[in-house]
């Protein structure tokens, strides 16, 4: 008989100012070994769930629960703390957990509160961080690191706790492909052979079904199905729909000026490791540009110097027909938009509606013009209900819609995404990518980052792949096929799991 880790009985939880629970009639039991992979509809409580779990919820989130949840038999707990040596808890985003510029000290961070002998954190840090692929990073600076990369410096902070029950929030969403299928691997070991217990949110990755015991379906704040792995791949396989091939009112040999046109570029951190090197790209007023590659192949390097963040250490960048240099990159700047990894690197206003109106008062527009911009942007996002509410009362993938508004408010000429669909759900995905095509078909020039090549083949028209920091292929989106191979070699490959 497996033992219990964890009894979860919820009869409702609210949250301040809401009429609705955000999460209700919930039963659940987690066993020792147990891999649970939980799913659902944006906002459905997902993300909740774990929190109450840890224990996060209420006791620091003003709310009232009404139910009980047992760890390891015990109800009452004093502080989260107290759970250190019993649950691992990995946020959503990994730039909310990270508390050291240096990869091995933020790895140690944990251990060392554990007050642990400095032989046992130093072995965990080593350990876990060869279990997750980044051994060769432990003396790295964090700021420098890819998105991918920080996190999976996050769950080697996790791991090196040492708890037997994890509690993970989409733990791959800014992985590749290849890196996805490693963490995975590794964890589903961990279950089999160290009985380690696992309860985790699902990305679009379906790698994850090849390890798990249960896939739990939450909408509207409860559990509404319990299904096997095998259960949940045939559900997924009849629902499945053909890809939204989209359609182009306008073909390449139609494109206008060059836009943007980087020459002999490269980018050196303070550190002198290289962000991307030796680089020549160019975009045409009107494309609709992909950029993939591993994580730390240099795509958010390129993309932040296209949008004018960073200014090359080598070479040459021209604007609109502008050279950029420190004097002249604020002003070319006003007519770029830039969709952060993370929704929360770029929002911080106090309302949804004070976030759009914010550019739209730093260009001197009317506030009568503002007013209606705003409303027309958040109805766009489908996020005109909550026009009045705190950013951070929404889920990631709301935040991430709100960045999408305001860049559909601003009007800019080029927009520039880094991983725009990263941690959302295949619904949440269309959504973002179906506004930046229509920017695109509106005229709009559009430079994205994506690992997931089957939304990019459907959206981009052309695709820059990126390898060792340097541009190894430049090539129409309809020529995809023809590389498949190239590109499995340096770790990219499509989801094959329901083929």
């Amino acid at each position: 008989m497996s033992l219990e880790i964890a009894r979860i009985h919820i009869n409702s939880l609210y949250f301040p100012d809401q009429s609705k629970p955000a999460l209700k009639n919930i039963n659940l039991v987690i066993n020792e070994g147990d891999f649970i992979a939980i799913t659902g509809s944006p906002a459905s409580g997902k993300s909740v769930l774990l929190h109450c779990i840890t224990g996060a919820v209420p006791k620091y989130y003003d709310s009232k629960l009404n139910g009980t949840i047992t760890i390891r038999g015990l109800s009452e707990r004093t502080s989260i703390s107290d759970n250190s040596g019993i649950i691992g808890y990995m946020m959503q985003e990994p730039q909310s957990q990270i508390v050291y510029e240096d990869v091995y000290d933020d790895v140690a961070f944990g251990p060392g509160n554990l007050c642990l002998e400095k032989n046992e954190i130093d072995s965990r840090v080593h350990k876990c961080l060869k279990l997750v692929g980044i051994d060769y990073l432990i003396h790295n600076n964090v700021k420098e690191l890819s998105g991918g990369q920080a996190q999976r410096v996050v769950l080697a902070g996790v791991l090196a706790l040492g708890s037997g029950f994890l509690l993970l929030d989409q733990p791959t969403a800014e992985l590749d492909p290849a890196g996805r299928k490693d963490i995975y691997g590794a964890l589903g070991e961990l279950c089999h052979d160290k009985k380690l217990t696992i309860c985790m949110i699902m990305d679009k990755s379906h790698e994850v079904l090849r390890y798990a015991t249960r896939i739990l379906e939450m909408d509207n704040g409860t559990i509404i199905n319990e299904l096997s792995p095998k259960e949940y791949l045939e559900k997924l396989k009849s629902n499945k729909q053909p890809p939204r091939i989209k359609k182009r009112m306008k073909s390449g040999e139609l494109h206008g000026e060059t836009i943007a046109e980087l020459k002999g570029v490269t980018y050196r951190y303070k550190n002198g490791n290289i962000g991307c090197e030796n680089i020549d790209f160019s975009i045409k007023n009107g494309e609709f540009v992909a950029i993939v590659g591993t994580n730390g192949s240099g795509k958010t390097t390129l993309a932040k110097i296209v949008d004018g963040l960073i200014l090359p250490t080598e070479g040459e960048l021209r604007l609109f027909g502008t050279t950029i240099c420190k004097k002249s990159k604020i002003k070319i700047r006003n007519d770029i938009g830039f969709l952060f990894q993370n929704p929360d690197n770029q929002i911080f206003n106090d309302t949804l509606k004070n976030e759009i109106a914010f550019s739209l008062r730093i260009k001197g527009v009317t506030e009568d013009e503002i007013s209606t911009k705003t409303d027309d942007a958040l109805k766009k996002v489908g996020l005109i209900e909550y026009k009045d509410a705190h950013p951070q009362k929404l889920s990631r993938g709301q935040r991430q819609l709100l960045a999408i508004g305001c860049i559909l408010a601003s009007d800019c000429s080029l927009i520039v995404a880094d991983e725009p669909t990263s941690g959302l759900d295949e619904f949440q995905s269309s959504l973002v990518m179906d506004h930046l095509f229509d920017l695109n078909q509106n005229g709009k020039t559009i430079l994205f980052i994506s690992h997931d090549l089957s939304i990019v083949r459907h959206y981009a028209e052309r695709i820059v792949v990126m390898h060792n920091h340097c541009i190894i292929l430049d090539m129409p989106s309809s020529s995809l096929n023809d590389y498949l191979l190239e590109l499995k070699e340096i770790g990219l490959d499509f989801e094959d799991i329901l083929e």
